[in-house]
């Protein structure tokens, strides 16, 4: 495929995999120069977007989308693979001066990710000009034969991918509150967590109440991992949603 990977990280390596592109670029490692990159079509951007405070910083991806749209003089699409805030590609389409911005936000688990990335459950295609969305449909069309795929704006698929993040931190949190029932009443939470799970309509993760690492000493409670505690703060501030703050304050609660 005419097409680079911006980011070598989880996201980047499974969206790397998936579509069989070769040439990568990170700030730490890379195969590949900017300005060759910038010769390629199709920009699959899969950097992080860590909170300042409590809301993502997109600043990279706006100067890499800026240099590579100079560099390649408004030949490239720019398929951001990052979770973002809604509102986030029309205001990188007004900051870099190209329209050419597609938000196809990745539903991986990290470790899972390549088997999530080679058989996808939906493919979001969300951006405000009809031509580049269908480009870049295109692509995911070729790639996952009979997958559902949504094509919409980019308001929504920001959305959508916000709104799927928090969704699985309230279903954590939920968890860890039926588990205080259970201790308080003397029921046992394993086998609620399993008659839970035989529901299809429940789906089968985020019912763990103690998070583990290889890194700490026993388990800890509440929201952990790299995405679900940082996207469900930045939608809640961003949203000011009274049902996401209480998530967000139980979180902190377990996190004392």
């Amino acid at each position: 495929m005419n097409a680079v990977v911006y980011g070598h990280g989880t996201v980047g390596k499974a969206t790397a995999h998936a579509f069989g592109i070769k040439n990568y670029f990170s700030r730490s490692d890379a195969n590949i120069s900017l300005g060759d990159a910038a010769r390629l079509r199709y920009h699959f951007i899969c950097l992080p977007t860590p909170l300042e405070g409590t809301r993502y910083q997109i600043e990279p991806i706006k100067s890499l989308i800026t240099q590579l749209h100079d560099l390649s003089k408004g030949q490239s699409v720019f398929i951001l693979r990052s979770t973002i805030l809604p509102g986030t590609t029309k205001a990188l389409v007004s900051a870099t001066g190209t329209d050419a911005i597609v938000h196809a936000p990745e539903f991986l688990s990290e470790i899972t990710s390549t088997q999530d990335a080679e058989t996808p459950d939906l493919v979001v295609i969300g951006s405000d000009r009809k031509n580049y969305r269908d480009d870049v449909a295109g692509i995911f069309k070729a790639r996952y034969k009979g997958v559902d795929i949504i094509e919409t704006d980019s308001v929504t698929a920001e959305l959508i991918k916000c709104s799927r993040n928090a969704f699985y931190s309230t279903k954590v949190l939920f968890a860890n509150e039926i588990y205080e029932i259970a201790q308080r009443v003397g029921g046992n939470y394993e086998t609620v967590k399993n008659a839970l799970y035989k529901s299809n309509w429940i789906g089968k993760n985020h019912l763990e109440v103690y998070y583990k690492r290889a890194d700490w000493e026993g388990a800890r409670r509440g929201l952990h991992g790299k995405c679900l505690p940082k996207d469900i703060r930045a939608l809640a501030e961003f949203s000011q949603s009274k049902l996401l703050k209480t998530v967000v304050g139980l979180d902190d609660e377990y996190n004392e």
